[in-house]
């Protein structure tokens, strides 16, 4: 077997290369060689397969009378798939036309066609004790990034079923439009019902419910559409006479079209909510913002054969290399979902600190757990909310004024942090103080506040009015945030609630700044000393300006000054 040293160099060769690329014409794998050459091929453009058959994959002893695709030049043994998900055949004839060109609005002009797809089953050794398809999982990124076209299987949608779906969401889509943003879809409750039918039958095919397609996409929002039969849908273009092939991008368009939270659905119609609950489960708003956490957080409405896969699936969406799929330090043979979720939460506190706290807990995280975002968070609000300042995307400068590691204490990992720490009650009553002055006129702060709350759903918030529910609900703005901020204050030890400062974020629209910062409690005992994350806050610290003059306050809200004492801890 190969050393992880071995493997890492190979890894520095290949650069973006995949491994392996199969070639369609003659059904070859070929394996990258030195000048990356395939074969006799050099450099080959190649287009890529986002496809979902681990569900159905058979085992040894199951339907003998079954065979899998003929794959050439390969040490293994293809997976066999059940019939009943897709036959050879119908594999076979996809296969086909994934070679062939795109034409698309986007595009200034149409793709040329390819011999070479990369597909899993060809490109990445399947037995599971080669240490290089670990490696090769590690490198989805590149790898699709590299493609020149992707193409997703429904492999459940014939070709009529899927022309006639897309084709009336491409008329609808004008009927929905918003324009400007926040506006009410101007469609009738018939026309809601269309859509709200025509996504449900969409939506039903598996490849929505994949866990590896929810990164896949995430990567290549471009990805062309294709039917069970291996044909695309043909729309009409821009230009007269013209069709194109509608990816899902288009798809993301029209749900964002569609995508208005926290509206009253009885002023758009009855099948309005039941659309949006469709496309918040599909995953396509958190795709559509580019925030892999929001991304992330949607991975429990998808479906994976592995736990461990829950981490392995999404992992390339912030670019690491986790558990088995790592080449230094050496990996083990095998690493639990608790041992990834570790070493993405640290991961996330080292290259993303602000941005790995903006998330809330929909269940109560277990002691200790708490220091990093698991699949029982949401990102509220998310990034499409324009309006909203607070979510950023990795790619952004981090401007963190705390820094955070992991340490393990009591034979468990928890988060640790060092940075400015404020009293609660004394940071909420500078900012309600802040709303009452003259700087700004009577009522301005009535129905977005300064101060932003949003809170975990955890043991310490059972007795809040505002945290009833059996399900996550944020505080919504106005008296409602004032009066959770004043229950946090009665209800917690002065000396214990405390307001970690975490950093500045700028908006994508208007370049507007809030500062935000990480709710923690104080808790004594159980052998040591730690801080339970509550949840986490922002507040408009660009308001605290007027001119470019600082207001009364500006200081400290900006995190300066002797209220904010330099303190460390763990907590989780």
């Amino acid at each position: 077997m190969d050393s992880a040293e071995e493997i890492e160099r190979e890894d520095a060769a290949l650069g973006s290369w995949p491994r392996r690329l199969l070639h369609i014409p003659t059904m070859v794998s070929y394996e990258w060689q030195p000048g990356n050459r395939y074969g006799s091929y050099v450099e080959p453009s190649y287009n890529a397969i986002t496809y979902t058959w681990g569900r159905w994959k058979l085992s040894g002893h199951e339907r003998p009378d079954v065979r899998s695709i003929v794959v050439h030049g390969i040490p293994w043994e293809v997976p066999r798939v059940d019939p009943d998900h897709f036959t050879v055949l119908q594999f076979q004839s996809f296969l086909k036309t994934t070679t062939g060109s795109v034409s698309h609005w986007m595009l200034k002009h149409i793709s040329a066609s390819v011999e070479f797809v990369w597909l899993d089953v060809a490109c990445i050794d399947q037995r599971g004790t080669e240490p290089r398809s670990a490696a090769e999982i590690g490198r989805q990124a590149a790898i699709f990034k590299g493609a020149q076209n992707v193409f997703a299987w429904l492999s459940t949608m014939p070709i009529a079923d899927l022309q006639r779906i897309l084709a009336s969401l491409d008329t609808l889509s004008d009927v929905v439009r918003i324009v400007p943003f926040g506006t009410t879809p101007a469609a009738s409750s018939q026309q809601l019902t269309t859509i709200h039918d025509h996504l449900g039958q969409l939506f039903k095919d598996p490849w929505f419910s994949s866990l590896w397609t929810l990164q896949e996409t995430f990567l290549r929002q471009d990805v062309v559409l294709l039917s069970r039969e291996g044909n695309a849908v043909a729309l009409p273009g821009m230009k007269a006479g013209s069709t194109y092939s509608p990816t899902f991008f288009d798809l993301i368009s029209f749900c964002e079209c569609m995508y208005v939270p926290n509206v009253n659905s009885s002023e758009i119609g009855k099948p309005y909510p039941q659309i949006l609950e469709l496309i918040e489960a599909s995953g396509i708003m958190a795709i559509s913002s580019q925030n892999a956490m929001a991304a992330y957080a949607a991975v429990g409405h998808r479906t994976s054969v592995k736990a461990e896969d829950r981490v392995y699936g999404m992992q390339q969406m912030f670019g690491f290399r986790l558990g088995i799929t790592a080449t230094s330090p050496p990996p083990k043979p095998f690493y639990t979902l608790e041992e990834l979720e570790d070493q993405l939460g640290e991961q996330l506190l080292l290259h993303y600190p602000v941005l790995s706290q903006l998330h809330v807990f929909t269940e109560p995280a277990a002691r200790g757990r708490g220091w990093h975002v698991s699949q029982k968070s949401m990102i509220p609000d998310m990034v499409w909310s324009e309006g909203n300042p607070a979510w950023p995307t990795p790619d952004e400068q981090e401007e963190a004024r705390c820094s955070f590691s992991v340490r393990n204490v009591d034979s468990r990992n928890w988060g640790y942090f060092e940075g400015p720490l404020c009293k609660f009650s004394e940071f909420s009553e500078a900012c309600m103080a802040f709303e009452e002055s003259n700087a700004y006129p009577e009522h301005y702060f009535s129905e977005n506040n300064f101060l932003t709350l949003y809170m975990d759903r955890c043991m310490e918030m059972s007795s809040s009015a505002h945290y009833q529910s059996n399900t996550f609900h944020r505080t919504p703005q106005g008296s409602q945030q004032r009066d959770l901020a004043r229950w946090l204050c009665e209800t917690f030890n002065d000396n214990a609630l405390h307001i970690l400062l975490l950093g500045p974020r700028s908006s994508q629209v208007g370049r507007s700044r809030v500062m935000l910062g990480l709710v923690l409690l104080r808790s004594s005992g159980q052998s040591f000393d730690h801080y339970r994350r509550l949840g986490f806050c922002y507040w408009l610290i660009s308001h605290t300006t007027m001119g470019g003059d600082p207001l009364p306050g500006h200081d400290f809200f900006d995190g300066r000054g002797e209220s904010w004492r330099p303190s460390s801890g763990v907590f989780g």
